[in-house]
């Protein structure tokens, strides 16, 4: 699930149990990688400064709508970045 804030992967559709929490401050890109294995095929990178994160979805179209929605929330943080860094 991908918050504001942070990228939260639970341990079902419930959300009943958090496996895993990524701040987005932290993220400097997100890129398609390449399939990890047979079954796992739509994959990406989280890169950070000081990690980088595999994770794969369950079709394309949740990879491109997952990847759609990392690069419109880093845009928006890019921007505001410019805005504070010229005023």
């Amino acid at each position: 699930m991908l918050r504001p804030r942070n990228f939260i992967l639970y341990k079902d559709e419930a959300e009943s149990s958090v496996l895993f929490v990524l701040y987005l401050a932290s993220i400097v890109n997100v890129v398609e990688i390449d399939p990890v294995s047979r079954t796992k095929k739509h994959c990406l990178q989280i890169i950070t400064d000081e990690k980088t994160y595999r994770f794969c979805t369950r079709d394309e179209e949740a990879l491109v709508q997952c990847l759609g929605a990392f690069k419109s929330l880093l845009a928006k943080r890019r921007d505001m970045e410019a805005k504070a860094s010229a005023a």
